[in-house]
């Protein structure tokens, strides 16, 4: 549905499964500005790593899950086959030589399919970290409140409604009827305020600590993945096309 059909840091036990993507985020090169010395190496640790973030979430994810899965090998393909092509801008700089960009089931297509879905994946994190009334349903008072703080504007109120909400602003807009109406069919089976506070909470008991968690990642991912957006834009690989 998107074009397209781990290394992670010791954590204590107690920790939330957001919490071992945090320190990957700490690398130089993805805290670096831009994705000009963005090493494609690093990027694609952070996309395996939320692939078992994504399982705990259920079916509803399971087509997100299969397209990052299989975009994660082409990129890593073309990757591994050039050994002198270590940066997003490198890389997109061999594909464009390579004259295949438009390429269906090429890494160009790869890479902007891999960059959208996670695109979608940090916005309905980043709207469930502020979703106050989400999380007094999960039974949070704290975490509530600490969304209620962080929250600007017009804010979710259930997980379908934050995952909808990312899906209108990131993937929607490059699917067709059928892709769309699949995509759709598949959010209806969302889980519930307790169930997503659940399986993000882990082996932790501390929703405050998790509902932080997922506002510090989704800040920092989302910045990594508009500089890659911003440099596929500016190769001219941020295709319109739809599926």
């Amino acid at each position: 549905f998107f074009g397209f059909f781990a290394m992670s840091s010791a954590s204590p036990a107690s920790a939330s499964r957001v919490a071992p993507l945090l320190p990957l985020l700490s690398s130089p090169s993805l805290e670096k500005n831009g994705a000009s010395s963005m090493a494609v190496s690093d990027f694609l640790d952070v996309c395996r790593a939320i692939l078992p973030v994504v399982d705990n979430l259920g079916v509803a994810f399971a087509i997100v899950r299969s397209d990052v899965g299989g975009n994660i090998d082409r990129v890593a393909a073309r990757l591994s086959s050039s050994g002198d092509v270590l940066t997003i801008e490198g890389f997109l700089e061999a594909c464009i030589k390579d004259g295949d960009i438009r390429n269906n089931s090429g890494p160009t297509k790869a890479l902007l399919w891999l960059t959208r879905a996670n695109l979608f994946l940090v916005l309905m994190l980043e709207n469930a970290a502020r979703a106050e009334a989400m999380w007094r349903d999960a039974g949070a008072a704290e975490a509530a409140e600490a969304a209620a703080q962080a929250s600007v504007g017009e804010v979710c109120t259930t997980v379908g409604e934050c995952a909808n909400a990312a899906y209108a602003s990131t993937l929607k807009p490059y699917h067709g009827f059928l892709a769309s109406s699949a995509f759709s069919v598949a959010l209806l089976a969302v889980p519930s305020a307790k169930g997503f506070v659940g399986a993000m909470l882990g082996g932790d008991d501390n929703t405050a600590r998790l509902q932080k968690d997922l506002s510090d990642f989704a800040s920092k991912w989302r910045q990594v993945l508009e500089s890659v957006k911003a440099k596929l834009e500016e190769k001219d690989c941020w295709f319109e096309d739809v599926v």
